[in-house]
């Protein structure tokens, strides 16, 4: 529907909308039923959302502090936008009781040679319980969405 209204599909992200003519720009993330506009003008916003209403059942949550687990920070006096990851990554910590891990810059010395580890068989009933997929899918959906 949105391809109907002028807007076209980021190539890298089928999920991502761009409008752009002239001296407007809007940005339209889409996640299953929710979309955020991003723009500069008010008056386009509000034309924008008239346009969509025609086509959506519509409602506004207000500013958007929070994007897929991306927190949004906005500064009105100094026209800025910051976005961070840190509170998706306390929650990955916590979730995998890791929240009391140390820091380290290298986690691992780079002259170890990995193939060569075996782990024991406590170490592998412990890696067991581990959720190794749900770990994996989680730190990919990190590194991929910055």
């Amino acid at each position: 529907m949105l391809d109907t209204l002028g807007f076209q599909h980021v190539q890298s992200n089928n999920s991502i909308y761009i409008y752009s003519k002239r001296d407007v720009k809007i940005i339209v993330p889409v996640f299953i039923d929710d979309i955020t506009l991003v723009l500069k003008d008010n008056s386009v916003m509000t034309f924008t959302v008239q346009e969509l209403q025609q086509h959506f059942k519509l409602y506004n949550l207000g500013p958007n502090f929070f994007l897929l687990s991306v927190q949004i920070k906005q500064d009105l006096e100094t026209y800025t936008i910051s976005l961070s990851q840190s509170h998706y990554i306390n929650k990955l910590l916590k979730h995998f009781e890791m929240d009391d891990c140390n820091l380290v810059k290298i986690p691992l010395s780079l002259e170890i040679d990995l193939s060569s580890l075996v782990p024991t068989p406590s170490e592998q009933t412990e890696m067991k319980s581990v959720l190794y997929l749900l770990t994996v899918d989680s730190l990919q959906y990190l590194a991929t969405i910055t």
